[in-house]
């Protein structure tokens, strides 16, 4: 999977929930056990660094981003929305990714993970793609090419980056998620 660039799989920018959808599906990723991670937290603010979104060495603050884990030796990451390599060993990708620069983003707004087996994320998403509504009813960003996800009766995107609901999936904090996923995990 080495060399692969991100033409070669389905993506859209400021789609990262659709754009985790399909790379669950990936057939080059299919022999691995994967791990969709919705980041947000109770005040839909969440800095993260090393995104394409934002100038170099700055942060992009997300209400919510999604990304991939997944089991290959070790855990790695696939964010198609970071500037790092694709993908990324788990415990590089955090401290480059959630790295404490100015420490009250820390305080004010710590980022929280719910972590869902992919399969179970493929089987349920339903993403109507209202949350990138504007009030006129245009787009906040281009929509994908491909049709909305739909899954009657699945998981909605707002009810997965509600941290404040314990389910589907486990919330954790960064430290827990470091247990999961990173080295010492």
């Amino acid at each position: 999977m080495a060399g692969r660039t991100l033409e070669s799989y389905c993506y859209t920018p400021y789609y990262c929930e659709e754009n985790v959808w399909h790379l669950c599906r990936q057939p080059s990723l299919s022999a691995f056990e994967k791990e969709a991670v919705f980041i947000s937290n109770p005040q839909r603010a969440c800095s993260l660094w090393q995104q394409k979104a934002a100038e170099s060495g700055m942060p992009v603050c997300w209400d919510y981003h999604v990304i991939l884990a997944v089991r290959q030796g070790g855990w790695k990451v696939w964010d198609l929305d970071s500037r790092l390599d694709l993908p990324t060993a788990f415990d590089p990708y955090v401290r480059r990714t959630f790295a404490v620069r100015p420490l009250h983003y820390w305080q004010e707004f710590p980022p929280l993970f719910r972590v869902l087996p992919a399969a179970e994320f493929v089987a349920k998403f339903d993403s109507d793609r209202s949350h990138m509504r504007t009030p006129q009813q245009g787009w906040q960003a281009p929509p994908p090419a491909w049709p909305p996800i739909r899954c009657r009766g699945g998981y909605k995107l707002q009810d997965l980056i509600d941290m404040e609901q314990a389910e589907p999936g486990k919330v954790l904090t960064l430290e827990e998620l470091g247990s999961c996923f990173g080295s010492r995990g």
